[in-house]
């Protein structure tokens, strides 16, 4: 009993996305599941996985729609893609025209065909958490300020900044579960090459955006990995009200 209260007491004392950014940094590789996050936390996951699966959903019907439209209902109102129009001068040039009907139909029966396919897996991401502030930036560009606060107040706010992008795997038989890996990497493409920088420079160069910050120095000091398998059956529900650390009543 002391155990579970200690361990309630810790995650509602210090947020998960720093606990586990804390334990990176201890060499921890132990396995993240269910039992590291909060049932509001989790709640927050259900969110994001169900809320994309609407969103599959719809594109599919959408898709299946499309497969019935003759060429001539298409090409009333066709969709149109970039397609190479090189001129002098100019070699690599694009303009827009329209998808001929056959390459437009093959393309609604190859994305029918990729549902059916991942028909048992849900691949979601940092947009599909219902992030209070309404920032498509979190949490990676958020200030101290606004990090720590977000950090305490909104659950999709740790989940996010926690789990990110992940996959939700649901096979009959089976418990449902999401699937990752928890790491941190430089993402040249995104901060530019850092490697030959000093531990200082990072520090003053990304020293105000906590999250990138995170991301550079545990890249380089604590880079091992650690597997995510959350059991997360969507039908289980909680109450939708909480109180955070502070004792605020948050919805």
């Amino acid at each position: 009993m002391a155990d579970g209260l200690f361990s309630s007491l810790y995650k509602k004392a210090i947020p998960v996305n720093a606990r586990m950014a804390l334990e990176q940094f201890t060499g921890t590789t132990a396995p993240i599941t269910e039992k590291d996050f909060t049932p509001e936390e989790l709640a927050a996951l259900r969110q994001a996985i169900e809320g994309t699966q609407q969103f599959n959903a719809d594109r599919e019907a959408v898709h299946r729609a499309n497969l019935k439209k003759t060429k001539k209902e298409y090409e009333q109102s066709p969709e149109y893609a970039f397609r190479p129009a090189p001129i002098e001068g100019s070699p690599n040039r694009q303009v827009q025209a329209p998808i001929p009907y056959k390459e437009w139909l093959e393309n609604q029966k190859k994305a029918v065909a990729s549902f059916e396919k991942t028909r048992n897996k849900t691949s979601f991401g940092y947009g599909s958490y219902d992030i209070k502030s309404g920032d498509m930036a979190a949490p990676i560009g958020q200030n101290w300020l606004d990090a720590a606060y977000q950090s305490y107040t909104d659950p999709a706010f740790r989940m996010a900044a926690t789990i990110g992008s992940a996959n939700y795997i649901n096979k009959p038989g089976q418990t449902p579960y999401v699937q990752d890996t928890y790491k941190f990497q430089a993402h040249p493409e995104a901060y530019g090459d850092t490697s030959k920088m000093s531990t200082m420079d990072i520090i003053r160069r990304f020293g105000n955006t906590p999250g990138t910050l995170l991301e550079l120095l545990a890249s380089r000091f604590a880079p091992q990995q650690r597997p995510v398998n959350i059991s997360l059956p969507l039908q289980e529900t909680i109450n939708p009200e909480y109180k955070d650390p502070f004792g605020f009543t948050i919805k």
